[in-house]
C-alpha cells in the first residue's frame, strides 16, 4: 500500500541504487462457490390412524464469506452464520385416545455439518379387553354353572372374529343371537351378554 510503479530512472555518476516495488497479493472475494452455503434439513411424516401422512419440513440454509488468494489459489473462509449453530423448533404430535404416539420431534440443535435427516412418527392401537357370558334364563338350582367370563382381546378399532359355541344342551333364548365379531373402542369396551 503506498507504492507506485516508477516510468523512469535517471542515472547518477555512481552508486545507482536498484529500484524496490512492493507487491501484495491480490485477495479477491469468492461468488460462485457451493461452500458458501450449506442447507439442512429435516422432514417430519405423521401418518395417521386412517393412513394419511401429514409432513412437515424444516429447513435453515448457513452462509459464509469467501476470500481466494489469487496468487496461490487459496480460500479462506470465514465463520458460517449465526455462529454456526440454529435451533429446529419441536413439531407437536395430537393426542388421539386409544392411540399411542410411536416416535417423536424433538427441539434440536443443527449446525452445517448435521445431514439431513427424516422422521417418521406414527400411532400405534392400545391393547383392549372385554369378554362374553352366557346367561341361563331357566337356571334352577343344581343345573350347570355356565356363566363364566370368556375374554376377547384385541386393539383399538381392531374387529376380532369370534368362534363361540354354545355350551351342549342349550339353546339361544328367543330374541338373542350368536355374535361372530367384536369390535374394540377406545374405551368402555361392553361385554357380550347371550342369553339361553
Amino acid at each position: 500500500k503506498g507504492n507506485s510503479v516508477p516510468t523512469t530512472y535517471t542515472f547518477t555518476a555512481e552508486d545507482n541504487k536498484p529500484i524496490v516495488i512492493h507487491l501484495v497479493n491480490q485477495i479477491s472475494a469468492v461468488t460462485d462457490d457451493t461452500s458458501l452455503t450449506k442447507l439442512v434439513r429435516r422432514t417430519i411424516l405423521i401418518t395417521n390412524i386412517d393412513g394419511k401422512v401429514d409432513r412437515a419440513i424444516q429447513e435453515h440454509t448457513f452462509t459464509r464469506t469467501g476470500q481466494k488468494d489469487m496468487v496461490t489459489g487459496n480460500i479462506s473462509y470465514g465463520p458460517w452464520s449465526e455462529n454456526g449453530k440454529y435451533t429446529f423448533a419441536g413439531i407437536p404430535v395430537k393426542e388421539i385416545a386409544g392411540y399411542a404416539i410411536n416416535g417423536s420431534a424433538p427441539e434440536v440443535v443443527v449446525t452445517p455439518k448435521t445431514k439431513d435427516s427424516t422422521i417418521n412418527i406414527s400411532y400405534l392401537a392400545n391393547g383392549q379387553t372385554s369378554y362374553y357370558q352366557f346367561i341361563d334364563d331357566d337356571y334352577q338350582a343344581g343345573d350347570p354353572a355356565i356363566n363364566q367370563k370368556h375374554s376377547i382381546a384385541g386393539k383399538t378399532g381392531e374387529n376380532v372374529k369370534l368362534n363361540i359355541s354354545i355350551p351342549e344342551n342349550y339353546s339361544l333364548a328367543k330374541g338373542s343371537t350368536l355374535p361372530t365379531s367384536y369390535t374394540f373402542k377406545v374405551s368402555e369396551n361392553k361385554p357380550l351378554v347371550i342369553h339361553l
